[in-house]
């Protein structure tokens, strides 16, 4: 007898089973990517985000505190954009999986692990991260602060950014590659597009091994995502057209 825990990633009984996947994973996509550019517009705007995310962590408390309002918006911006990944990945899944392929489901496991720690990462600047910065401590105390701010950005960074961003949705790049690759015989340079980008990602994660990243590693690997994702959405959507013309 199954488990509960195996039933819960049975796709044969959510997602295959769903016709005409192409058009709502287009739509979530665009969605995903409004809410997206909406939270960098909102934060590079009033913070200078992402840079200032490699601040000391006195200056990263002040820009919280200057700036509390478009801290909040654009964060939970950001948080509704990766929430939109779960369908995504899941109606990804259903188009590429027409013969119930093991790498697919163990690409799309990855994606919603990546998803969920993506989330625990960003609900940091919604949540402890605010607290700590308006905390009204003398200098004290402030210091014992200042200290718990850096080391709860520190972990939960690493697993919002390192862990999902760059080891699991590096990882569901590629193996998604893989699949348009087969998948769709239109579609190599795509399938090429997304090992590059999914392989480049995933090397982020040496900072698990104490390597550092150049500042701009986050927003060019994150800027190349999102065109990856409109692009082969769109890419999917005209081809399902073009076999019901």
């Amino acid at each position: 007898m199954r488990s509960k825990s195996l039933k819960l990633f049975d796709m044969d009984h959510t997602i295959e089973q769903s016709a005409n996947a192409e058009y709502p994973l287009l739509i979530f996509v665009l969605l995903q990517a409004v809410f997206m550019f909406t939270a960098v517009f909102i934060l590079s705007s009033s913070t200078q985000w992402p840079q200032s995310l490699s601040s000391p962590s006195a200056e990263l408390m002040q820009l919280i505190r200057d700036h509390p309002g478009e801290v909040r918006l654009g964060y939970l911006c950001y948080l509704i954009s990766t929430v939109f990944f779960i369908p995504i990945a899941m109606l990804l899944h259903s188009v590429l999986d027409i013969a119930k392929n093991p790498t697919l489901r163990i690409a799309t496991f990855l994606g919603l692990a990546g998803v969920i720690f993506k989330i625990l990462g960003i609900l940091r600047w919604l949540t402890i991260q605010p607290f700590l910065a308006g905390l009204n401590s003398d200098a004290t105390h402030m210091e014992s602060v200042t200290l718990l701010f850096k080391v709860t950005n520190m972990y939960l960074g690493t697993v919002g950014e390192v862990l999902g961003v760059m080891l699991c949705m590096g990882t569901w790049t590629v193996l998604v590659g893989t699949q348009l690759r087969s998948r769709y015989q239109g579609m190599k340079y795509l399938a090429f597009l997304s090992t590059l980008l999914g392989t480049v990602t995933a090397l982020g994660s040496v900072r698990l091994l104490g390597i550092s990243l150049p500042g701009w590693f986050l927003t060019v690997t994150g800027a190349g995502f999102q065109v990856w994702i409109i692009i082969i959405s769109i890419q999917i959507y005209r081809h399902r057209k073009a076999i019901n013309l």
